[in-house]
C-alpha cells in the first residue's frame, strides 16, 4: 500500500503526459501483488484476488497504452 500510494502521489506531481505512465505502473504492480496473493492462497479470498488482479492489470494497461 505504501509503494502504490507513493507511485500515485509521484504521478500527481508530474505532468499529465508522464504521470499517467507512473500511475499505470502502480496499477500493474498492484495487479502483480494480487496475483502473488492468489498464488499463495493467503490474505484475501481467492475470488477477490482474481477479480482485483485482472481489474488492476486492465486499468494499468489502459493508462499506459491508451493515453
Amino acid at each position: 500500500m505504501i509503494a502504490y500510494g507513493t507511485l500515485a502521489l509521484v504521478g500527481l506531481t508530474l505532468t499529465p503526459e508522464i504521470g499517467h505512465y507512473v500511475v499505470g505502473a502502480g496499477w500493474l504492480l498492484h495487479g502483480a501483488w494480487d496475483f502473488a496473493h492468489l498464488h499463495r492462497g493467503k490474505v484475501v479470498a481467492r475470488s477477490y484476488a482474481e477479480w482485483c488482479g485482472v481489474f488492476d492489470i486492465l486499468i494499468g494497461l489502459g493508462l499506459i497504452f491508451l493515453p
